[in-house]
């Protein structure tokens, strides 16, 4: 992961660095297989058109990333990737006028998906896992954590899972950055087997001649961070991203939002 990774675990020092450990091979495993830079990964070879086979695993995030985008009326959408081959740009103009290129080939219209196989109906359309895969990794481990018995908090770069309680059977308490001070938070809430995501503008961002531009490709950003807290960080994850540029977008999630 690109960003920093956290974990906090309620139990003996042996059987921690067992389940960190556990934890650690697991999401370096993914990261491994899904990178969109990494040529030798599984999603880099479907992007470069070397194959057309899906394992179960990545066919399961392609198909829980298409139930995502139809939910959001399309704004979580993995072909975003298309777009990224236009940050190599220098200048703006060229920047724009490859986006305008490339808009034609985004969308789940180019693809066939089936439980072994994906097909694309042009060269030009890529799939970034970027806003699926760090999420995934958190369920993940809390899957792990769950089933050694034990709780914690997993926190990989502010995507957060509350598993079970403190020992004292108290909620772990989740502080929420202020956007508009980073150095402060905005408030606290207390979870308890819950995830927690946070979307902003204050996160990445790429730089095309000195201007600066999001790193949500799919529309304009309306809100300054958006925090969900759902049953699943793939949840809370993707419903932060579709917040961020439709604030009014139908949920049933509790939301912390900063316009």
């Amino acid at each position: 992961m690109s960003s920093p990774c956290e974990l906090i675990l309620y139990a003996s020092r042996s059987k921690a660095a067992k389940v960190a450990k556990e934890i650690y091979a697991t999401t370096r495993a993914l990261q491994r297989r899904y990178s969109f830079y990494d040529p030798s990964s599984e999603l880099s070879l479907l992007n470069s058109r070397k194959t057309h086979r899906l394992s179960s695993e990545l066919f399961f995030l392609l198909d829980q990333a298409k139930k995502y985008h139809d939910a959001t009326n399309t704004l979580f959408d993995i072909t975003i990737g298309t777009f990224k081959s236009c940050l190599c740009h220098r200048t703006y103009e060229e920047y724009q006028e490859c986006i305008k290129k490339m808009k034609c080939y985004a969308g789940w219209e180019h693809i066939e998906l089936s439980p072994h196989h994906i097909r694309f109906d042009n060269p030009y359309t890529k799939l970034d896992l970027g806003g699926l895969v760090k999420e995934y990794a958190v369920d993940r481990a809390r899957s792990i954590i769950k089933k050694h018995k034990i709780s914690g908090i997993v926190n990989f770069g502010g995507d957060i899972f509350a598993v079970g309680t403190k020992p004292d059977g108290s909620a772990f308490r989740i502080g929420i950055k202020n956007p508009r001070n980073l150095h402060t938070f905005l408030q606290f809430v207390q979870l308890r087997d819950r995830a927690i995501a946070t979307s902003g503008k204050y996160e990445r961002s790429f730089i095309v001649q000195n201007r600066r531009i999001e790193h949500i490709f799919k529309k304009e950003l309306k809100a300054s961070s958006v925090s969900v807290i759902a049953p699943s960080c793939m949840e809370a994850g993707v419903y932060a991203t579709a917040l961020m540029m439709e604030p009014c977008l139908e949920h049933n999630y509790k939301t912390i939002m900063v316009l």
